[in-house]
């Protein structure tokens, strides 16, 4: 992606033209820390401040009353002053994180299985799969339904957190019972229904920041397992604590 060319593209749509544009590119800013607009448009992080910078100027020096930049004619451009912060945002959010941060999240499940799972070899394979093998099946739902990673990573972590606590709970107990480990398989309809709602949420309210979708994921996919734990421990499941 050439940044400059989007930059610059951009301003000439809020100022009308190309002299007014460039004018506005090479000059300092105090809101950029005295530095120019084109110089910071080299990488994703400069562009989205750049692109905050314009969409107040454009907002607040070429607008018509109804928050739209007009063009050198007298016309409305189709420009929004916000669409490209969304796109700098969207940008960010997938690609700045380092990969094995990425790595990490999406396997956190694995980890806690791991931890839960006997360590004698014989039994290691199979309750590490028991544990792990419903996370994989909602990660790969989203996956096919093409969600983001900020909603596939807070889907994994909510799923994680949930193993951590189901499995403090099992073993806090004087004489743990595997059969409880049946209610765990059994809310993670409500998990699945979750993560497929806080998708269609995504979809159509176009969550593009880091934060949303992972709060919407958290959020819908915790709620889908606490309600599903709900019904299960007043139908089939006896739930103590201690």
């Amino acid at each position: 992606m050439n940044y400059v060319d989007l930059i610059q593209h951009q301003a000439k749509q809020v100022f009308g033209n190309k002299a007014k544009a460039d004018a506005w590119l090479n000059q300092p800013k105090k809101a950029l820390g005295d530095r120019a607009p084109l110089e910071l448009a080299r990488d994703e992080e400069g562009i989205y401040w750049s692109g905050m910078s314009l969409s107040v100027s454009g907002t607040d020096s070429h607008s018509n009353g109804g928050g739209h930049p007009v063009g050198s004619a007298g016309q409305q451009v189709s420009y929004h002053p916000h669409s490209m912060i969304r796109k700098s945002m969207q940008s960010l959010s997938l690609h700045k994180l380092p990969r094995w941060v990425k790595i990490f999240t999406l396997l956190s499940g694995a980890l806690v299985a791991a931890g839960l799972a006997p360590h004698h070899l014989k039994w290691f394979a199979p309750n590490f799969l028991y544990y792990w093998a419903p996370h994989v099946a909602v990660l790969l739902v989203l996956c096919v339904l093409r969600a983001s990673y900020p909603l596939i990573a807070a889907a994994a972590i909510a799923l994680s957190t949930y193993l951590a606590l189901f499995g403090a709970w099992v073993f806090s107990a004087s004489h743990p019972d595997s059969m409880a480990w049946v209610g765990y398989l059994l809310n993670f309809p409500g998990a699945l229904a979750g993560a497929v709602v806080g998708r269609i949420l995504e979809w159509r309210k176009s969550l593009v920041s880091t934060a949303l979708p992972f709060s919407v994921g958290c959020t819908f996919v915790a709620m889908g397992l606490a309600l599903n734990q709900t019904v299960v421990c007043m139908t089939v499941m006896a739930c103590r604590i201690g």
